[in-house]
């Protein structure tokens, strides 16, 4: 059996060009030593392993994590997390499967165009299949960083509003449904509304000269 065959049976998931492309890279070790040539013969016994994608930048995009199921990237502000209603779109998902040269990746959640941070998508079927239970499920825990205005004295507390849905899938509470803003408590009046947003708040730092916060939202 040679080095590709090899790859064929270890990632099942991943395509022929893929392979080709992590052997091309210098991804691919067999006893600990970067191997390129896919007819390499491999022999029982040889230790055939995936290293670690070079994070590189693209379109403001860093790629933090990349395994045979996953990629983590670090979504910048003002970038799309998928495709709208508009066509020429640029956004994370397809600037992703062109650069990674993998078509079949999916996305699993989205950030606000205007919000940036870490985005997790699904390389492969089992991947998403696992990354959709995890969500479903909420045993991912996501933490929001923000500068607000105005001096926030308490150091923790609960935020609870109803959140709408604009037409271009932007996302806001309007100061007319806001349900309550209490610290030191953290009971909810209409947590099964599927509309209501429920948020653990943590004030990190106060600028009292520019009137600026710095919260954690989870």
């Amino acid at each position: 059996m040679n080095l590709l065959d090899t790859l064929t049976k270890l990632f099942p998931d991943s395509s022929k060009r893929t392979l080709k492309n992590w052997l091309a890279g210098g991804r691919i070790y067999v006893d600990g030593e970067v191997v390129r040539k896919a007819t390499t013969p491999i022999e029982e016994g040889q230790e055939v392993t995936l290293g670690a994608y070079e994070a590189k930048p693209f379109r403001g995009i860093r790629v933090l994590y990349e395994d045979p199921h996953l990629v983590v990237i670090n979504k910048p502000e003002g970038l799309l997390s998928f495709p709208l209603d508009k066509p020429g779109a640029i956004h994370a998902l397809g600037l992703l499967r062109r650069y990674l040269k993998c078509p079949h990746i999916r996305a699993v959640h989205r950030l606000d165009r205007e919000t940036s941070g870490v985005m997790v998508f699904a390389k492969s079927q089992q991947g998403h299949e696992g990354l959709d239970a995890l969500f479903e499920k909420r045993e991912l825990e996501r933490e929001y960083v923000a500068a607000v205005e105005g001096h926030v004295a308490e150091k923790r507390g609960t935020w609870e509003s109803l959140l709408v849905e604009g037409q271009n899938l932007t996302v806001s509470s309007h100061p007319a449904i806001v349900i309550s803003y209490s610290f030191a408590r953290s009971n909810s009046t209409d947590a099964r509304s599927p509309r209501c947003s429920i948020s653990s708040i943590v004030t990190v730092a106060s600028d009292n000269l520019r009137s600026i916060s710095s919260i954690i939202c989870c």
